[in-house]
């Protein structure tokens, strides 16, 4: 009897609830981390090798920041596409892909401005996960955006909604030389 383990974590609900919880969370950190100066530290369930990917962005954020007053992050929620889970079992690791489409509200403003700028956005962002067996979760290796309009889940037959309820505003303030979360 052959066993496909793949298929089978594929159409486990706990594994999909793993999966599930680490893109919530990630998203989540997202704002913590738009809102952090840049801070990859704040991405709390993405391997290390993906949070070194985020050390040029902060270098950029330093460069600017002393023309930003406030920035404002709140993540809305997503839906993810069932029908795009992938999951694979190589060399002793388990690795996901998935899909999901994602809300976010921003606002920068900028330094002598009385009004924020409106950087609010969708993307259709593709997810890499990897099983890290001594938290005994699943972790973020990588994501990649696409610019979306907001419509695409409509196509999808098999999807999750991951709704923010009272998701909070997060915003980083510049205050003189110093910078506040």
């Amino acid at each position: 009897m052959i066993v496909d383990d793949s298929r089978l974590a594929q159409k486990s609900e706990n594994v999909q609830k793993g999966i599930l919880e680490a893109i919530r969370k990630f998203n989540e950190d997202l704002s913590v981390y738009t809102t952090s100066g840049l801070d990859a530290n704040k991405l709390s369930n993405a391997t290390d090798s993906f949070k070194e990917d985020f050390s040029l962005e902060q270098a950029q954020f330093e460069a600017i920041k002393d023309y930003v007053n406030e920035v404002t992050s709140q993540y809305l929620g997503s839906v993810v596409n069932m029908d795009e889970l992938s999951i694979n079992h190589f060399d002793a690791d388990w690795k996901a892909e998935i899909e999901a489409l994602v809300s976010y509200n921003e606002k920068i403003k900028y330094t002598g401005e009385k009004n924020y700028e409106d950087y609010s956005y969708k993307t259709l962002r593709k997810y890499t996960l990897k099983y890290d067996k001594n938290s005994k979760k699943w972790l973020v290796d990588d994501a990649a955006d696409a610019k979306a309009d907001g419509s695409e889940s409509s196509a999808w037959e098999n999807k999750k909604e991951l709704k923010q309820k009272n998701a909070p505003v997060l915003k980083w303030i510049r205050s003189g030389d110093k910078s506040n979360i």
